[in-house]
């Protein structure tokens, strides 16, 4: 119960068919509600305006989830369809204008257990996951100008939301290597992915590159302390995260061409290869 969007109602609700030991089927449905935060609704600066207008934001998701568990894998298989109203951006949109989203997903999770080849040393594990995402957003935005000379902002008109990559995929391996020594192998891998509508270098054509980045680390149990060697970025690959925000910076090219002159970066370089140490006490 809020004091300006008054009260709102969110059901879940599940159903859960075992067919047999091995396998079992899951229908969710939910809804939820976000409100926005204080600063887009009350508080308006040279770079936003405010609105009181602005959410309460408010989602329906459907979800069937397959599980089957054999002796070494279990596999999970997983469909959803969200879709969000009165969706909360990073400032208010026109009035008039649709601010829905729609997302499409689906997602593989296996996750598996093996007797290790090294003697005395406890089972391998590993995890395989893979996930496919559509999100579609029913406004885009044009940095095209109007006859007076303005940029003219937020549309109408379906087009992928950006920043959410349609593949992503992670691995992951666990190897005890003796009774106290372990060894951790972990890839991920984000497909090429396009920006996020108000960032100007969508404009351009220009997507956030693909990517894979192998961590891995060594875990040395020595009770009462548990000392971990990790390795990110294994083999230094170089690679952007999208902009915080709006992300509406730009680069050069973009400003050149008046466009792209906003306080948040529209790419946020990510880090190179690099070492961490750490040790636990438990107690």
């Amino acid at each position: 119960n809020n004091n300006i969007y008054a009260s709102t109602t969110n059901p879940r609700m599940s159903a859960i068919y075992r067919f047999d030991e091995k396998n079992t089927l899951k229908l969710l449905y939910g809804e939820a509600f976000q409100e926005p935060q204080p600063n887009l609704v009350f508080v308006a600066f040279s770079a936003r305006a405010s609105s009181e207008n602005v959410g309460p934001e408010t989602l329906t998701n459907i979800e069937a989830i397959y599980i089957h568990q054999g002796e070494h894998w279990s596999h999970e298989l997983s469909a959803y369809l969200t879709s969000f109203e009165g969706v909360i951006q990073e400032e208010p949109i026109p009035e008039g204008l649709s601010d829905e989203r729609q997302v499409i997903a689906a997602e593989y999770r296996g996750r598996f257990f093996y007797d290790n080849f090294i003697k005395g040393a406890e089972e391998i594990s590993g995890y395989a996951y893979y996930t496919y995402t559509d999100a579609q957003s029913d406004i885009h935005y044009s940095y095209d100008k109007d006859s007076n000379g303005n940029v003219i902002g937020w549309l109408n008109g379906e087009a992928d939301t950006g920043d959410i990559a349609p593949h992503k995929f992670k691995a992951g391996i666990d190897i005890p290597l003796t009774t106290t020594l372990s060894w951790n192998l972990r890839l991920i891998y984000h497909s090429e992915t396009k920006l996020y509508g108000r960032n100007p270098l969508r404009t351009l054509g220009q997507e956030l590159a693909a990517y894979t980045l192998v961590n891995t680390n060594i875990n040395w149990h020595l009770e009462p302390f548990t000392i971990t060697l990790k390795v990110n970025n294994l083999f230094d690959e170089g690679y952007s995260a999208p902009g915080d925000q709006a992300a509406n910076g730009g680069n050069q090219q973009t400003q050149a061409i008046g466009i792209g002159v906003g306080f948040y970066s529209s790419l946020l370089p990510q880090l190179a290869r690099n070492y961490a140490l750490a040790v636990k006490i438990d107690f």
